[in-house]
């Protein structure tokens, strides 16, 4: 089992320990009211209090500013020299706005993460089959978060490595890979701030000897069993997942040590009703559940392999994590979000939702 400290990406022991203790079920049921009285003010349950509010946000000083302070202090530049102004948005322009838009692109070639929204077609939220009016509000929260969180941890790659990676080299795809799932995940786990809160972050390991065309329904069961979808999204998840593969085995993803691991993220965009004690009927929350991923390298050569019947073993560790979104505060802060993701990539929010744009997966 891999030790959570061996990532970039995970607070230590203690630290997560303390989080979700204080930011737990208790604390989602909190976003899910305040949700519903934002929606409702004239609710009773206005007047009512129901738990205090923690400390949503709070970390350690070396996890960097997150990205609600970000956004709020981009509000306040923006405010402070006037940005209606052309001279003055032009000083506020990023230089790297260009490349770093370019490696968005480039990422759509070498994956480090694959994005899923599983559409509920039935019960709460639906109308005649499909998300009703608030249910699609609650899916354009994620997508606003998740566009955001995506050119951040984007940002912090370049930051890192300014020179463009050359994807054609195997070990330079391999690295770039790597890089977008520890950034990412990064990201998610430190500095959604109050934009979102975590769950407890759980570790599972993952071995089994299987074929290769055993693997996929395998595979998928393992990770997306408890969404109790239906055989067709099944397909269809089956269909995301092999394209993914085969992108990142057009690559020839390469090694430079033994112990180096196949970095990759899939996130899965959902809404639960919970229960809060007050309000009758359950309230639609957005989550989204991210899962890290870290194949062994010898287990992921084996299954590229031209062999479909050959039985071979297959090993990876992966980090389960579900974050509750603070739509209120989402909604609040989307202009702001959207010129935030212009300044950062000289191209418009729209262009940035396509590209971060998740697959739809009905259920």
């Amino acid at each position: 089992m891999l030790v959570q400290a061996q990532l970039k990406s995970t607070v230590d022991a203690d630290h997560r320990s303390d989080w979700c203790t204080a930011q737990g079920e208790a604390e989602a049921k909190r976003l899910a009211r305040e949700n519903y009285v934002a929606k409702y003010p004239h609710d009773d349950l206005a007047n009512t209090t129901y738990v205090t509010k923690p400390a949503v946000g709070s970390k350690s000083a070396e996890d960097g500013e997150s990205l609600d302070e970000m956004v709020v202090s981009f509000r306040s530049t923006v405010k402070e020299h006037s940005l209606n102004n052309i001279g003055a948005r032009l000083m506020l322009k990023e230089d790297s706005g260009d490349d770093l838009f370019s490696l968005v692109q480039e990422s759509k070639k070498a994956p480090g993460s694959t994005s899923i929204a599983a559409v509920d077609t039935t019960g709460p939220g639906t109308s005649g089959g499909n998300p009703n009016a608030e249910a699609l509000a609650i899916y354009n929260d994620m997508l606003v978060l998740s566009s955001l969180a995506n050119v951040v941890s984007m940002k912090s790659l370049y930051d890192d490595h300014p020179e463009k990676y050359d994807i054609t080299i195997p070990q330079q795809a391999t690295a770039f890979v790597r890089a977008q799932a520890v950034n990412l995940n990064d990201t998610f786990t430190r500095r959604l701030g109050a934009y979102a809160i975590p769950g407890e972050t759980t570790s599972q390991h993952y071995s089994k000897e299987v074929t290769s065309v055993d693997l996929h329904l395998d595979f998928l069961t393992e990770i997306f069993g408890s969404f109790n979808f239906p055989k067709a999204a099944f397909d269809k998840l089956d269909g995301i997942l092999t394209q993914v593969k085969n992108s990142l085995a057009n690559l020839k993803v390469s090694f430079e040590s033994e112990d180096e691991t196949l970095d990759h993220m899939i996130f899965t965009n959902y809404i639960e009703p919970i229960e809060v004690p007050g309000i009758k009927d359950p309230v639609l929350t957005g989550k989204i559940r991210m899962f890290y991923l870290k194949i062994n390298q010898h287990s992921w050569k084996a299954s590229v392999g031209k062999s479909s019947v050959a039985k071979i073993s297959f090993t990876m560790d992966f980090f389960d994590t579900i974050f509750t979104i603070n739509s209120q505060l989402v909604r609040t802060d989307t202009s702001t979000i959207a010129e935030l993701i212009k300044n950062f990539t000289n191209h418009s929010f729209e262009d940035m939702k396509k590209l971060t744009s998740p697959a739809v997966v009905k259920k």
